[in-house]
Formats: structure tokens, sequence, C-alpha cells
């Protein structure tokens, strides 16, 4: 989804480790993000880095949105749960406004109203990373891959690192990865 300075997306699920990425993707490229998260303790944490705002209720994430966009809506969706949380971010889009759903979290559909595919221009999309690589050209992943190499270099970006493990190590690396509670 291409987004420009001061765009206003939404991101699902912003305590995740995709969320927090996206959140050092907006400090690099400009954007704005309002996020989601069932935890109201985490809230200030995102805010410090660099969420605009963290909603812990459907009502909550419109008047955030609403109060950062002069109630025109976002850019972006990016949903990471599905269900109530994704209608509600969905409903929250801007005109011509792209949802990308990439995970089911809630294991519950979101359900899209077709006029606002129709009258307000909005489109719907998943994403899925194994089948994105699987489809993607040499040249394509090298071009990313030369995009973000610069910010990682000078450490502009710089993603969560909770824990580090020796190439041996990597049975308990996959195990400690699943396991809740880590910021890296």
């Amino acid at each position: 989804i291409p987004l420009s300075p001061k765009d206003v997306v939404i991101a699902t699920a912003l305590g995740s480790h995709i969320g927090r990425a996206l959140l050092e993707m907006a400090r690099l490229l400009g954007f704005v993000v309002v996020g989601t998260v069932r935890a109201k303790a985490l809230v200030p944490e995102l805010e410090a880095l660099g969420a605009a705002a963290v909603a812990t209720s459907e009502e909550e994430l419109r008047t955030l949105v609403d109060d950062r966009t002069g109630g025109r809506g976002a850019r972006a969706v990016f949903d990471a749960v599905g269900g109530a949380t994704g209608i509600s971010a969905l409903r929250c889009l801007g005109e011509g406004g792209e949802f990308l759903a990439y995970g089911v979290l809630s294991d519950q559909p979101v359900e899209v109203a077709n006029a606002a595919l129709i009258f307000r221009g909005q489109r719907v999309s998943g994403f899925w990373l194994t089948r994105w690589l699987g489809a993607a050209s040499q040249e394509g992943l090298a071009s990313i891959i030369e995009e973000l190499m610069p910010h990682f270099r000078s450490r502009a970006f710089r993603p969560a690192i909770d824990r580090e493990f020796r190439l041996e190590d990597v049975s308990e690396a996959l195990r400690y990865v699943r396991t809740s509670g880590r910021h890296g």
C-alpha cells in the first residue's frame, strides 16, 4: 500500500511484533499510526514507540481516527485480528482507502459493505508472506532488500531484539519464539 508522510493508518494488534515493526516504518517514512490493543497496559509503551494513539475498544478507535483525520478516515488498515476489531477498523477507513488483512487472530471474518467498495472506492485484500515470497521475482526481492538495508545499516530501523541465540540453538530459539510475553 503506497503511503505518504502524514497519512493516517490503523494497525490492529499494534502490540504484536508486526505492529511494532510498522511503528518503526512509520517513524522512518512519516506516516501516522493509530492502533488497537486488548491490554490497556500496553498503551503508554506503544505511544512511546511512536503510535499517535492506541484504542482498547471499537468505539474509542472511531474517535481517535476522526480526531487525527478531521473525520476523513484512515488511508489504510493493516489488520491482524479480523472479527469485530477488523470490522471496526474497516469502518474507520476513508474514501479510496485500502484494507489489508494479514492475520486471523480472532478466527472470525470481516464483513465488508458493498457500498463502501462501490461508492467510497475502498479496496480490501489479503497478504500471506509465504505466497508472496513464492510469487516474487528475484529482482523484486533484491529491490526491496536494497531499499531496506540502508535503514538497518544506519540503525535507523531498530527492530526489537528480546533475546539472541547461537545458530546451533535453533531448536531452543523456535520454542522461545512461540512463547507469549516476548518483546522482540
